[in-house]
C-alpha cells in the first residue's frame, strides 16, 4: 500500500517512561500504513493501542487530523 514513509500514529500517553528519549515529540505508536492522499479512517469511537516500547495499553479518541 503506498509509500512506507506514511503511517497513522498516536503518541504514547506514558510520558514518564519515554521522557528520556524524546520529550518534545513523544513516542509514536504506529497504527497502520497509509499514503499522502488517503483520508482518515472512519472510527466509531475510542480505541485501544498498546505501546511497542513500554507495553502500556491506553485508550485514544479519534480527532480531526492536522494538515
Amino acid at each position: 500500500m503506498g509509500n512506507p514513509n506514511y503511517y497513522w500514529v498516536v503518541i504514547c500517553k506514558n510520558r514518564m517512561f519515554h521522557r528520556h528519549i524524546n520529550s518534545i515529540y513523544g513516542h509514536k505508536i504506529p497504527l497502520g500504513e497509509t499514503d499522502a492522499v488517503s483520508s482518515a479512517p472512519a472510527l466509531g469511537g475510542a480505541f485501544v493501542a498498546r505501546c511497542d516500547e513500554c507495553g502500556e495499553e491506553r485508550s485514544y479518541k479519534p480527532t480531526n487530523p492536522k494538515k
